[in-house]
């Protein structure tokens, strides 16, 4: 009866271990400014993927209202969205829920296309935002477009008040690119579409900021 205990006890014990540990912890890969925001951005390995996730943390001087209009304001992703060649709506159900055309501008490489769902959400009393993408892989629309079709990709924003003037952005994105780029070309350069994104949207928002001044 003890050995019994004892082996259940062990087994419990290496579960909770492989559970918890088993996820790869998040590593740092860079830090700066761009002037008044502050900007981290990370990766991490994904189980059965050769693909690095990763994600892009920014704490910024734009009051939640602002950064609130640029998630809303789908029609001028494009406009911010980082190493992006195109990013339009091509079905819309409602302003929170549609469907876009993505490509994704890379060097050297041909570039790649994919088609996601976008659905957001807020709520301005409790100062929080969120926005999905998440591919369909069915889709048919401009497959032959001579770009390379992505075979998944799931990112999230959440935009997180964190008093009158300040926000916290945080956008975590996990693509599979397809074809046949090594995928060691793409975790050495992980870092350049979060941050440019982060720099975009932060850019953006000091526009819409200067002119409504």
């Amino acid at each position: 009866m003890k050995k019994s205990f004892s082996f259940l006890l062990t087994f419990i014990c290496i579960t909770v271990t492989v559970f918890v540990f088993g996820q790869q912890q998040w590593k740092l890969i860079y830090e700066g400014k761009e002037d008044n925001a502050i900007l981290k951005i990370y990766t991490r390995e994904l189980p059965g993927s050769i693909y690095k996730e990763f994600k892009g943390v920014s704490y910024a001087d734009i009051p939640f209202d602002v950064a609130l209009k640029v998630i809303q304001d789908y029609t001028n992703y494009h406009k911010w969205y980082g190493m992006c060649d195109a990013l339009y709506a091509i079905t819309v159900r409602n302003p929170q829920d549609l469907d876009m055309y993505f490509v994704l501008d890379l060097p050297v490489v041909k570039d790649r296309d994919v088609v996601v769902k976008v659905e957001s959400g807020w709520d301005e009393n409790k100062g929080t935002a969120w926005v999905t993408m998440t591919s369909i892989n069915a889709s048919e629309y401009k497959k032959d477009s001579g770009y390379v079709r992505m075979t998944s990709l799931k990112g999230r924003w959440d935009i997180i008040k964190k008093d009158e003037n300040h926000v916290e952005v945080i956008y975590q994105v996990h693509p599979e690119l397809g074809g046949s780029l090594p995928a060691w070309v793409v975790n050495i350069s992980a870092k350049d579409q979060p941050l440019k994104t982060l720099k975009g949207v932060y850019k953006y928002s000091k526009k819409i900021i200067d002119k409504n001044d």
